[in-house]
């Protein structure tokens, strides 16, 4: 990060954050990737950190830092818009508790970043869809579309997102930049307008794994190695477009040099995207019961229809979800007891036009990442190279239930043997 540059005075927090403001407002604008630019008080806190530097005394590792945050978790002094128009315009006067760790650790919201409504619908009509920064007439997928796009245009060191069913991990693929979502409850979701309570996550979305794991570890993650050769497997699906195949075959090649890797694992993934289906269909429904009466004009109609839908699930078929949920994690502690890490695609494709954007597209997205969001599973998405078009694809790795730790220190290894990747043609070079 920035930490040495600012120890050794090669540069300041004012200064930086004056050029990522700057990033936010021009190039953010063109990607719309901001609803929010938190210029003022940005720029207080940065004077402020640069006083804490001058005198030897920073909070920590992250004191400075700029950081966005998904526009569905509360900062004080500001509206939170969740993407819609139908959540109350009030301004908030609590920080969410990620947030106010963030603050306690020096770290400075520099804004809030767009996202699909409620992280659960289609894109609001009067906000406007993200752009992604390798093409600008591409998709970012969704719902952390603006805060996967602001990091992989250079602007801001991290963001904070959220993971429902890869609404982290998605976005981060297609914008050639790390998405980490840590075991389930790993953050506290205070302050956090829910979509689904049973399976909400709370991450990070950085241009590398060395950000996420000074993000993670300044808040307190004990850092841990993988061991020595990890075992590794690679699920077996049928589904992934050919050149993101071959990213993926290409990297999980280049793994065995630093572990044992084995093909061909297989899982009810058909029943476990089924299960979590419901439980976010039913739980987004009881969430938004109430609001759907008195602001029903101010959802976008896309969005109307996908939580309405959660009004026909049963009572009887939620707990059948919640049962094949219990079963699916017993099943997966017994099918990965030999294993390390499993890892597979992030996504099938690569980012597609936006005018191809829909429902179809968007359950397609999380075929290969609500698994481990429904189990609670660690997994990170990290960049596994870019296909002839030029579009970046991402390799998924999963790791053990509460070894986050380990995932992302030998997630570390694994980008470490990839290499570096260029950046995109829509990048803010802050200090370069």
């Amino acid at each position: 990060m920035l930490r040495h540059q600012y120890l050794t005075q090669k540069t300041t927090p004012t200064a930086i954050m004056a050029r990522h403001i700057a990033a936010a407002q021009e190039l953010g604008t063109t990607l719309n990737a901001f609803t929010q630019v938190l210029d003022a008080t940005a720029m207080r806190e940065a004077h402020a950190s640069t006083m804490r530097y001058r005198m030897g005394q920073p909070l920590s590792a992250l004191d400075g830092i700029p950081v966005s945050v998904k526009d569905l978790l509360h900062v004080a002094g500001t509206p939170t818009g969740a993407g819609s128009r139908a959540y109350s315009s009030a301004v908030q006067d609590r920080d969410a508790a990620l947030v106010t760790q963030l603050r306690q650790a020096g770290a400075i919201i520099m804004g809030k970043t767009n996202l699909l409504e409620f992280a659960f619908g289609l894109v609001h009509p009067a906000l406007g869809p993200v752009h992604n920064p390798w093409d600008l007439t591409l998709t970012m997928g969704g719902s952390s579309s603006g805060a996967a796009a602001a990091v992989a245009a250079g602007i801001g060191v991290v963001a904070v997102g959220t993971d429902t069913a890869g609404s982290i991990r998605n976005p981060a693929a297609l914008g050639g930049v790390v998405g980490f979502k840590p075991s389930y409850g790993f953050y506290s979701p205070e302050g956090l307008i829910p979509l689904s309570p049973s399976l909400d996550h709370l991450g990070w979305i950085a241009p590398t794994v060395a950000d996420i794991r000074t993000v993670t570890e300044t808040l307190g993650l004990v850092p841990r190695d993988p061991g020595d050769r990890p075992h590794v497997v690679v699920a077996d699906l049928g589904f992934t477009q050919p050149d993101v195949r071959d990213l993926t075959q290409r990297l999980v090649t280049a793994m065995s040099a630093i572990a044992d890797v084995q093909d061909g694992f297989v899982f009810a993934w058909d029943q476990a995207n089924a299960a979590a289906l419901v439980l976010i269909t039913a739980e987004a429904y009881a969430v938004h019961r109430d609001w759907l009466r008195t602001r029903w004009a101010n959802y976008s109609v896309g969005t109307r229809a996908r939580l309405l839908a959660g009004s026909r699930i049963t009572t009887a078929e939620y707990l059948r979800a919640r049962q094949v949920r219990a079963w699916l994690q017993a099943e997966w502690l017994r099918r990965t007891v030999d294993w390390d890490f499993v890892v597979l695609p992030t996504l099938p494709s690569v980012a597609q036009p936006e005018s191809r954007t829909g429902d179809e597209e968007l359950a397609s997205a999380t075929l290969y990442t609500s698994t481990f969001a429904l189990l609670g599973l660690p997994a990170i998405s990290v960049p596994s190279g870019l296909t002839p078009a030029n579009r970046p694809a991402g390799l998924q790795i999963v790791g053990r239930p509460g070894h986050d730790a380990e995932l992302l220190a030998f997630a570390a290894q694994v980008e470490a043997i990839r290499g570096p990747l260029p950046r995109p043609p829509h990048y803010a070079y802050i200090i370069d």
